[in-house]
């Protein structure tokens, strides 16, 4: 009976604590007053040709697919605007197929300068800086798109 209410009672506290987990993507921490976002085509301060062509293609994609917000690419028509810079793209490679000699993987490192600042109707803009982590992903040599 003792170890039940002791169970019942950890079992409580950590689901009154809870663990902050929550899927990538979903959460919703922007103001409630922001419905469009307007991302303009990412600069490139690199020698990669239309890196920020695909980049900005993809982040358009990712707030299409994972929120509920319209994107629009005219700074002027959003509530918010994400701004970015590509500047520099790295390619490192790791393994080697030894028949061939080629690179089977890489080392891919994107910097990139990222911020996302509120247009408030009355009041000034405020910025904040964004900062993102991703894990690594594989490029197969063959289809060059990303597999995680």
């Amino acid at each position: 009976m003792r170890r039940r209410v002791v169970f019942a009672l950890i079992g409580c506290a950590a689901w009154g604590a809870g663990c902050g987990y929550h899927v990538a993507g979903r959460s919703n921490s922007l103001p409630k007053s922001i419905h469009v976002i307007a991302v303009p085509a990412l600069e490139n301060n690199t020698t990669s040709y239309r890196i920020e062509q695909r980049l900005t293609t993809a982040t358009v994609h990712e707030f299409l697919a994972k929120t509920s917000y319209r994107v629009v690419p005219d700074p002027a028509s959003g509530d918010a605007v994400l701004r970015g810079k590509v500047l520099s793209l790295e390619a490192v490679p790791l393994l080697f197929d030894t028949a061939t000699g080629r690179a089977t993987a890489m080392l891919v490192t994107l910097k990139c300068e990222i911020t996302f600042e509120e247009r408030e109707r009355e009041r000034s803009s405020t910025t904040q800086t964004i900062l993102f982590f991703a894990t690594n992903t594989r490029f197969p040599p063959t289809l060059g798109t990303p597999t995680a």
